[in-house]
């Protein structure tokens, strides 16, 4: 028999080896080692051991997942900001597509859009937000938001006051 290395307490990349896990057997009938580890996030996984001892596996895959999407990740609004999204993406159409048909009301006028990832980051209570995740929260529009900042209001009336009534789906001040 071979050399029974014990790998347990040992720390790879973000893992730790917690135990011995059940060997798997692969199709060819080989006997692979594995391990029960503990990743730093708080994940378990089971890794072979030659991934281990090679270097090839150091984390649950949390870590690659987090690495990926903030590479792929160009503005952080289509999922979390699901409802304005859409509506971003269709006024950047009526902007700056010549084959929209309401261009020529917009970008045929020169009207251009702001960056709504970079919108300006309000603290109420303690808490930092964008202003579009303030507008997320409270159901309405950044530009309801930003409007009242125009007006004067401050923080704190802009993000308590309630809108008025409903005029036809339009929400007023």
């Amino acid at each position: 028999m071979g050399n029974r290395i014990d790998l347990t307490g040992h720390r790879f990349g973000r893992l730790v080896v917690l135990e011995r896990a059940e060997d798997h057997i692969t199709k060819s009938g080989k006997n692979v080692k594995r391990w029960n580890c503990l990743c730093d996030c708080g994940n378990k996984t089971i890794v072979r051991h030659g991934n281990l001892r090679n270097g090839k596996t150091t984390s649950c895959g949390r870590l690659h997942k987090e690495k990926v999407g903030a590479i792929n990740r160009t503005h952080g609004l289509s999922t979390k900001h699901g409802r304005l999204y859409p509506l971003w993406k269709s006024i950047k159409y009526r902007c700056y597509n010549k084959n929209a048909k309401s261009y020529k009301d917009y970008g045929g006028r020169g009207i251009k859009m702001c960056d709504i990832s970079n919108s300006p980051v309000w603290e109420y209570n303690g808490e930092k937000l964008r202003v579009v995740e303030w507008a997320e929260r409270l159901g309405v529009t950044p530009h309801c938001l930003l409007h009242r900042k125009e007006l004067g209001w401050d923080i704190e009336r802009i993000l308590t006051t309630p809108l008025k009534g409903d005029n036809n789906g339009k929400a007023k001040l």
